[in-house]
């Protein structure tokens, strides 16, 4: 996350893709090297790039998804209200892209409970 190809506008490309697509799946979240086992968060924001990207592809497509991937809870306030759908994936692992295709196409139900709170503010 976070890295941009040399010469490239990833939020106007993204933006663009949005605009042409029916529904936008934005993935955002932390790295080792923003949370890990062995040291804290400094805060619970998300990288200011990655609000950004929520907010301006919302504001394109309303049926904007968004993808966490976190360990633990982060501020939303931003843009929550903004996207009809959360999807919380915590740390999946390397094989991830195998059960969240199943929860966004509805062959799996993520029901449950979070075992965190995730504050709206």
């Amino acid at each position: 996350m976070g890295w941009v190809l040399p010469g490239s506008d990833f939020l106007t490309d993204a933006v663009k893709a949005a605009k042409e697509s029916e529904i936008a799946v934005i993935f955002v979240g932390s790295s080792y090297n923003v949370e890990s086992e062995g040291f804290d968060r400094k805060d619970l924001n998300l990288p200011a790039d990655q609000v950004n990207l929520i907010k301006e592809v919302a504001k394109i497509n309303p049926k904007t998804i968004v993808v966490l991937n976190s360990g633990a809870a982060v501020l939303m306030s931003d843009w929550i209200d903004e996207v009809p759908v959360l999807l919380e994936s915590w740390f999946p692992g390397q094989d991830a892209g195998h059960p969240i295709t199943d929860i966004l196409f509805g062959n799996h139900n993520p029901s449950g409970r979070l075992t965190t709170t995730f504050p709206k503010s």
